[in-house]
């Protein structure tokens, strides 16, 4: 069981890491224009992906508002508004499409 629990954590990370080069290609064209904006968009999504992984206790690769209370403010605070499904947990994918949502939004 645990190992199928790490292939998933490692499956959701991939997933992240390539939804999040996705979302900045498709909404920051701009970036392209200005590497120090590319560069700290990197380094935002190094940080989330690590901020995720702390706050993920229980190594699921999941979080549920409980585990993002203290360790990640900002997901806590809209974590209703991340978890569009209301299933009571957050994915790596779940934060990444909330972010392209609101990223579409200030266009």
């Amino acid at each position: 069981m645990q190992l199928a629990t790490q292939k998933s954590f490692r499956r959701t990370t991939r997933l992240l890491a390539l939804a999040t080069c996705l979302a900045a290609s498709v909404s920051t064209s701009a970036f392209a224009q200005n590497p120090q904006k590319s560069a700290r968009a990197e380094q935002l999504k190094a940080q989330m992906i690590e901020r995720f992984q702390q706050a993920d206790s229980n190594k699921d690769g999941r979080i549920t508002k409980t585990e993002a209370n203290g360790k990640m403010p900002r997901l806590h605070a809209n974590f209703e508004k991340v978890d569009s499904d209301g299933d009571g947990y957050v994915t790596q994918q779940d934060i990444v499409s909330y972010i392209t949502t609101i990223a579409g939004q200030r266009r």
